[in-house]
Order: C-alpha cells, then structure tokens, then sequence
C-alpha cells in the first residue's frame, strides 16, 4: 500500500541520480580532456568503489585507479552533505547523493535525517543503483573501443 502512494517516485530517483551523475562524469572527463566515455564509467560506479574499479582494471589501471577514488570520494562527500541537503534542498536530492550506497553505508544517514517514505524510497533507489552498475561500466567500456 504505502509502496503505491509512492508510485513514481521510486523510480524517478534512481534514474534522475544515474542520469545526472553520468552526464557530470562526462562533462568532467571533457573538462580534463578524457574521452567522455572514461567519464561515464567511471560515474556509473554510483559509489560502489568495490566493483567500479575491477571492471574497469581490464581496460586500464589508470582509469580504475581514478574510479576507486572518485567512487571513495563520493561516499566520503555523501556522508558529509546528506544532512544539509535534506534539511536545505530536499529528501529525495539527499538520497540521490549516496548513490547505489543508499541502501546501505549512507542509509542510516538517510533515514536519520528524512523520513520513513524517504528511507523506502532510499533502499529501492540504492538497489536499483546497485543492479546498474555491473550493467552501465561494461558498456561505457565497451564504447572505448
């Protein structure tokens, strides 16, 4: 029931997060002058800086390197800024910053500083997060040649 009342909701987080933070990854990359597709490899990690890197490393072990500390990094920085993106701009923008980590490492986090629809909407955003990773760095290196 309570699921329902959500509706879109649970997936338009994921998907807006995902988006967005590809599309930054790629705007970045370009930034430094990387092929764009390094860029969204590297973002499509959403945190997860245990497994980014791995499928990156057969590629390159520059680009995995750069991975792992952006997926550290962006944990570190969700954990910092959760509580003043909740309390300033919105729950769902807070939930959007942990990334495929919202259904665990800043879930608490999450939850202490949103509310009980945020959390459900957090886990299913972290999950959903979490099943695109092994499926969106593949192909973003795939699309190096």
């Amino acid at each position: 029931q309570h699921l329902k009342q959500l509706g879109f909701k649970i997936i338009l987080v994921p998907v807006s997060a995902a988006i967005g933070g590809i599309i930054g990854g790629m705007i970045i990359a370009a930034i430094l002058s990387m092929p764009v597709f390094e860029g969204a490899a590297v973002a499509a990690g959403f945190g997860w800086y245990s497994l980014a890197p791995l499928i990156i490393a057969p590629y390159s072990a520059e680009l995995s390197t750069i991975a792992f500390l952006t997926n550290v990094f962006k944990e570190i920085l969700a954990i910092i800024f959760i509580p003043f993106v909740a309390k300033k701009i919105g729950f769902f923008e807070a939930v959007a910053l942990g990334g495929a980590t919202a259904m665990d490492t800043t879930l608490p986090i999450i939850t202490r500083n949103t509310n009980s629809e945020t959390a459900v909407v957090a886990f299913l955003s972290g999950l959903t997060m979490t099943f695109l990773v092994p499926v969106l760095v593949p192909i973003f290196i795939s699309l190096l040649g």
